[in-house]
C-alpha cells in the first residue's frame, strides 16, 4: 500500500499500475505501509526493505513513464546439462518440482523432498536464497551432481517473504523449462515441507487431472 507526499488532508492512496495506467510522478515521495496499515518508516527493523521497495516504486514508475511498463526481468537457466528420462508410462503425468531453499538446514529438508518424490521421468529444479549460508548452498550443488534430472538454479535472489521477489524465483524456475519440458505438472515447495506422499502417489492421483489445474478457492456461503 502506498501513499503520496502531500498535505494530510490531500494524501490520496494509490497503487502503482506496472502497466502505465496510472501516471505518478516519479520523483514524489512515498509512504509504504505493512498488511496491518502501519507505516514502514515507523519501524526501525523494516528501514532497509522500506529503502528497496522506494528504489522499486521508483523504477516502476520511471518504466511506466517511458512505455516499459510492465517488463520483468528473468534469469532463465540453459539446462544444458539436465536430462530427464522417458516417463515410465506414456499415460503418467510428468511433474516438475520447484523448491525453495532458504534456512541453514535446507540440505537435509530439500535433500528429504527430493528423495521422496523421485524419479528420473520427474525434474527437480531448486532455488537457494542469496541471503542462505554458503556451505549449504555448495552441498546442495554437490548432491545435485549425482542426479541428471536435479538442478540448483545458478540466479540466486534475495527474497523476502511475502514480496514480489518470491514469485520472481518461480517466474525464473518456468522460463528455464517451459518450452523445454514436457511437462503436466508443476509443484511449489520450500524447505519448511515434508512429503508424506511418494512419487508413486503422486502419479497416480494426478493422472486423472491432467491438464487441469489446482488452486486453492473458497465456496461463497
Amino acid at each position: 500500500l502506498l501513499r503520496s507526499g502531500g498535505a494530510a488532508d490531500d494524501v490520496r492512496r494509490t497503487i502503482v499500475d506496472v502497466s502505465g495506467n496510472q501516471a505518478v510522478d516519479s520523483t514524489q515521495q512515498y509512504e509504504l505501509f505493512d498488511h496491518n496499515e502501519q507505516p514502514l518508516s515507523a519501524q526501525p527493523k523494516m528501514a532497509s526493505f522500506n529503502q528497496r521497495c522506494q528504489q522499486a516504486v521508483r523504477r516502476a514508475v520511471a518504466d511506466a513513464a517511458e512505455g516499459h511498463a510492465g517488463r520483468i526481468p528473468l534469469y532463465p537457466d540453459p539446462l544444458f546439462h539436465v536430462t530427464v528420462a522417458p516417463r515410465a508410462s506414456p499415460v503418467d503425468p510428468r511433474i516438475v518440482y520447484f523448491i525453495m531453499a532458504a534456512r541453514d538446514n535446507a540440505y537435509a529438508a530439500v535433500q528429504r523432498l527430493i528423495s521422496a518424490f523421485y524419479h528420473p521421468s520427474q525434474l527437480f529444479l531448486v532455488h537457494v536464497d542469496l541471503k542462505a549460508n554458503s556451505s549449504m548452498h555448495m552441498a546442495l550443488v554437490e548432491h545435485a551432481k549425482s542426479l541428471p534430472n536435479v538442478h540448483i538454479l545458478k540466479t540466486r535472489r534475495l527474497v523476502q517473504w511475502g514480496g514480489f521477489s518470491v514469485l520472481a524465483t518461480m517466474l525464473d524456475a518456468l522460463a528455464s523449462f517451459v518450452e523445454r519440458v514436457d511437462f503436466d505438472f508443476v509443484i511449489n515447495l520450500s524447505d519448511t515441507d515434508l512429503a508424506l506422499r511418494t512419487n508413486a502417489e503422486m502419479v497416480a492421483f494426478l493422472t486423472r487431472f491432467k491438464g487441469r489445474s489446482m488452486l486453492p478457492a473458497a465456496v461463497p456461503q
